[in-house]
């Protein structure tokens, strides 16, 4: 996952998005990269207390993996999620490449915890998507890992969501990385699954990404229209999911968005504008905005490169989480 400030995003250009080494009032940030801008931030940011949103296994939410990355000179941590083949991950290629969008991986391990077993496997092969250049803005964020094995039989096989009507709906938002709440600066350390609600309120044209259509867009809402980014920025009024709103940073990185039990995002980088961000500060704080890979775009290119069958059985997410949800804030 990456993070972008920026003053005022209608106008920035890719000069912009590549100051990341640069401490000015533009600046991009790695969130799988930890080594090019070492900040400490949260990430699976929540709006109630980070452990109401750990996810039990067994419950669907199996296949969700975390993924330890050796590359050539430092290791990074990322997420990812299986696909129908039992056999393959779809993440983030930023998490997988050098600046270039060259792929840079010496080693990789998929660790999987389910209601039997806790496994990690190791790679085989990766293929990043032909059109990422190291560019996330072009909404080309993807890649495939191939396990040198299957999955264990425990941990769920997802599909790819194919439709074309994803902005408007809540979305379901997992991840294995650090976490916090929006209103404060503290984290804990990242190694566990979390999932919440959020909107996908637009596409990437919202805020003239080169990846247009090829890009979800949210924002972390506190219920407070001051903070409302998307409300404020665009006039995309949506005040949130309540305690069940969440929103990704590092170490999430090629996590999914699921709609209908589906995976339809892959959370790419993250951004702000002065305005609506409730500390003036790119923190993965209440205000700010993701960007996820819109899957549906690239459902040819990855029916292409793996035979992808439908799950056995479909699950389902939003009345599963909200009934974990709620159990665990009432307590």
């Amino acid at each position: 996952m990456l993070s972008l400030e920026a003053r005022t995003l209608p106008s920035f250009n890719r000069e912009h998005a590549m100051c990341c080494r640069t401490p000015a009032r533009l600046r991009l940030f790695c969130l799988g990269w930890l080594f090019l801008c070492p900040i400490s931030l949260p990430a699976i940011v929540t709006s109630g207390l980070p452990d109401n949103y750990l996810t039990p296994f067994g419950a669907g939410w199996d296949g969700v993996t975390s993924l330890e990355i050796v590359q050539a000179t430092r290791s990074v941590d990322c997420s990812g999620v299986l696909l129908g083949t039992g056999q393959h991950v779809l993440t983030a290629a930023h998490c997988l490449t050098d600046s270039t969008g060259m792929p840079n991986v010496f080693g990789l391990t998929a660790r999987f915890e389910t209601a039997s077993i806790i496994e990690q496997i190791d790679y085989a092969s990766i293929l990043v998507y032909a059109g990422y250049t190291g560019d996330v803005f072009n909404g080309n964020d993807l890649a495939i890992v191939t396990l040198a094995s299957p999955a264990p039989a425990g941990a769920n096989r997802y599909s790819i969501y194919r439709g074309s009507d994803e902005t408007g709906q809540i979305g379901v938002v997992a991840g294995y990385g650090a976490t916090g709440q929006g209103h404060e600066d503290d984290s804990l350390p990242a190694g566990q699954r979390r999932i919440g609600l959020n909107r996908l309120d637009a596409d990437g044209s919202a805020f003239q990404f080169a990846g247009a259509d090829s890009l979800l867009l949210y924002d972390f809402d506190n219920g407070l229209p001051q903070n409302d980014g998307l409300g404020v920025v665009l006039g995309l009024h949506d005040l949130g999911e309540g305690l069940q709103e969440v929103f990704p940073s590092h170490g999430d990185s090629g996590g999914p968005t699921f709609l209908n039990g589906a995976v339809a995002g892959l959370h790419s980088f993250s951004f702000r504008e002065n305005g609506p961000d409730v500390d003036d500060a790119l923190n993965q704080s209440f205000g700010e905005f993701a960007a996820d890979v819109r899957v549906s775009a690239f459902a040819g290119w990855i029916d292409s490169q793996v035979a992808v069958p439908e799950p056995a059985s479909g699950i389902l997410i939003l009345p599963a989480l909200a009934f974990i949800m709620l159990r665990r804030l009432r307590k």
